[in-house]
């Protein structure tokens, strides 16, 4: 009798906690989840409020490579700069399911490098999605992709503490004390690199910094990336923006020339544009300063222009 009651009286305490854990869940989701979307953050415009003609994918050089000012001015569109630093193909198709579930764009640029179609460490891959987790109630899209990083996933988000527990600085810290490139959208999305910043390195070859193995499931959103662009008739162009180094030692030039022609869409590399053979246009080795962005973007406005005219 004594063992009934004692099983009585844990059932009791269990449900009581289930219960008050839901409510305090409930209600910490609400409002994290006001302190998050009632910021000005650069994902949430792409993916809730972008509107613009031309729009931009791609990691950091595509953040710091494309001046939406000089292309919107000589194309007479707008256009914005959708570049998201260190995110590879699962974030860029994600934000190009949402907002063509909105409005479509005319002409859609990716700027494309290795950690786009190549094997890379978790850290470089699907780790990376947990930038999602406060999205995955909002929108199909974003949860098709979180759902990549792991088969639990879906259950982990049923709690709003696990789902808003990987922005918890963002949420309500960050933004009392600065505005990073991602959490406040500025420029149209394009972020300036001082031109003053000059790489002072030597130009050398450069190699595949992950190897060069083909990522099946990477291939996998790429073409997805593509069938969503030719199923809303969306220009699609793939780039690869300009590096400061020998470029021919690496496997990406001929991956991204046999990628592209299967998937019949227009690549543009300017990996080794010899215009850009000048260490003053370089912040890095992979990443050109406002300086080189200001004639890199004319360059590519021009093109645009010539294709679209």
């Amino acid at each position: 009798m004594k063992i009934s009651n004692d099983i009585k009286k844990f059932a009791v305490k269990s449900i009581v906690f289930i219960v008050i854990f839901a409510v305090v869940d409930i209600a910490f989701g609400f409002v994290a989840d006001k302190l998050y979307f009632t910021q000005n953050r650069k994902l949430t415009y792409v993916i809730e409020q972008s509107d613009e003609d031309v729009i931009i994918f791609g990691a950091s050089r595509a953040v710091g490579h494309y001046n939406v000012a000089i292309i919107a001015d000589s194309l007479s569109m707008a256009v914005y700069n959708a570049g998201l630093g260190g995110q590879n193909i699962y974030v860029q198709y994600a934000m190009l399911k949402s907002l063509l579930e909105r409005y479509t764009p005319k002409v859609v640029i990716f700027d494309t490098f290795d950690i786009d179609i190549y094997k890379t460490p978790p850290t470089w891959d699907r780790d990376k999605l947990t930038l999602f987790y406060p999205y995955y109630n909002r929108d199909t899209a974003v949860r098709e992709i979180v759902d990549l990083r792991s088969q639990y996933d879906n259950i982990k988000m049923l709690s709003n503490f696990v789902r808003m527990n990987s922005q918890p600085a963002s949420i309500a810290i960050l933004p009392l004390f600065y505005g990073n490139s991602e959490v406040v959208c500025r420029n149209g999305g394009y972020v300036v690199i001082n031109e003053n910043n000059c790489y002072n390195g030597s130009y050398e070859k450069v190699g595949d910094e992950f190897g060069s193995e083909i990522d099946a499931l990477k291939l996998k959103y790429i073409r997805k990336f593509v069938e969503l662009c030719r199923e809303n008739s969306v220009e699609c162009i793939f780039v690869s923006s300009p590096i400061y180094g020998d470029i021919s030692s690496s496997s990406i030039v001929d991956d991204m020339e046999r990628l592209t022609s299967e998937l019949e869409v227009e690549y543009w590399n300017y990996f080794n544009d010899g215009e850009f053979a000048d260490a003053a246009l370089f912040k890095d080795v992979k990443h050109l300063n406002s300086k080189g962005a200001d004639r890199y973007s004319a360059k590519i406005a021009s093109r645009l222009k010539q294709e679209f005219r």
